[in-house]
């Protein structure tokens, strides 16, 4: 599909053809053709800087000329502070979810919760819920693995548990302000549209709140999260 957008104008007036080129590049990359990721991402022009993505373009280059170098996966993700207009919001989501399985695929698991968590957020801010549900079976992988191997979902390797240091730190500490906000509306006996309404955002976005917040205090519904509120 990807090739079949490269091969023909679509996106040509939107910018959208960098970001096809790209695309094809990092699939080429990912499976090892590196010839052919960087045949790609030599025929690739730099945009016009005001158009939509353009500034993560240099730097989603040279990431997939050398995914491995920790500085271009460095550079890649300090780009995405560039992408703050609603119109990259897109961009920014899909940057994110490919870097955070990047990090996943090399055993990296806080950094690709990390930013996976921030696709998702972008996805569901925007409505995008089939991108949306896609990056939730990833992040919903990589916490599956960090539990079968013993790690906290979202530890680094070597990080020592807090109860193996005799912290007492409630588990609530873990989650976002966000998602504080979206357990104590819960709490109060909040639906999820209600709790949109309060906070001002969609539905989509409290759910994926929601589900953080689950899987970070290891509970399944609404009753375990306010009895877990209410310890």
């Amino acid at each position: 599909m990807v090739g079949r957008l490269v091969g023909s104008a679509v996106g040509a007036n939107s910018g959208l053809v960098f970001e096809h080129r790209c695309e094809l590049a990092t699939y080429h990359a990912l499976r090892g053709d590196a010839a052919a990721a960087q045949a790609v991402v030599a025929a690739i022009e730099d945009p016009p800087l005001d158009w939509p993505g353009a500034p993560a373009l240099p730097a989603w280059r040279a990431w997939i000329v050398d995914p491995r170098n920790p500085a271009t996966m460095a550079w890649l993700e300090r780009s995405l502070v560039g992408l703050n207009r609603p119109v990259e919001r897109l961009s920014r989501a899909r940057l994110a979810w490919l870097l955070g399985g990047w990090h996943a695929h090399c055993g990296r698991r806080a950094d690709a919760i990390r930013l996976l968590e921030l696709a998702s957020s972008e996805y569901a801010a925007t409505g995008a819920a089939g991108l949306l549900a896609r990056v939730a079976v990833d992040l919903a992988s990589v916490a599956e693995r960090a539990v079968a191997t013993g790690a906290p979902p979202g530890g680094r390797s070597g990080q020592v548990p807090a109860s193996a240091t005799g912290s007492s730190a409630p588990a609530e500490a873990a989650l976002t302000a966000t998602e504080r906000r979206v357990a104590a509306a819960v709490a109060e006996g909040l639906s999820n549209q209600e709790v949109a309404a309060r906070l001002s955002v969609s539905i989509k976005t409290v759910e994926f709140h929601l589900r953080n917040a689950y899987r970070k205090l290891g509970v399944r519904k609404r009753t375990e999260l306010v009895r877990h509120l209410l310890r």
